[in-house]
């Protein structure tokens, strides 16, 4: 069905918050962990309120577009960004959240979005929804395999 859509996803990842909040925190970076970001066009850096970047995203299939975030809230264990450009959806916002977990990190990623296909478009929601709950599932494997490769290379080429 069409209307609106969010997408929860969270993981245990054996980091730190440090070092987990080093990575999400930089706009520059997220092509690197996340699948349905293909590039990063502009940036403004750290991901403090205000701040700007522009993706170029794969949307759905074979459909890609371009999109332009702001971020809203931040601190050091959450941030919400919004943006907007994408075809096929309206409203669209990810919600970053840090959780301590012993001597690890849950991490959670919210997606929010309203999708603009109307009811002939059920068929091609209900699959890209699927598509964007494994694809926000793939973004925390990636998250955790990145951090884990920073924490384990040489002194001086963990820091980005």
């Amino acid at each position: 069905m069409a209307g609106s859509k969010s997408v929860t996803v969270s993981r245990v990842i054996p980091a730190s918050r440090d070092d987990l909040w080093r990575v999400l925190n930089d706009t520059r970076r997220y092509a690197e962990w996340v699948p349905q970001t293909l590039e990063v066009t502009h940036s403004d850096g750290e991901g403090v309120v205000g701040a700007t970047y522009h993706e170029r995203n794969r949307v759905f299939g074979p459909i890609k577009g371009d999109s332009r975030w702001r971020v809203v809230e931040a601190d050091e264990r959450h941030s919400l960004h919004e943006g907007e450009g994408l075809p096929l959806v309206d409203n669209v916002s990810i919600e970053f959240e840090l959780q301590p977990a012993g001597e690890s990190t849950e991490v959670t990623l919210t997606l929010r979005y309203d999708t603009t296909l109307g009811p002939l478009g059920a068929l091609i929601d209900k699959a890209a929804h699927a598509q964007t709950v494994a694809s926000q599932g793939k973004a925390l494997a990636n998250l955790e395999a990145l951090v884990r490769a920073e924490a384990a290379a040489p002194e001086g080429q963990a820091e980005r």
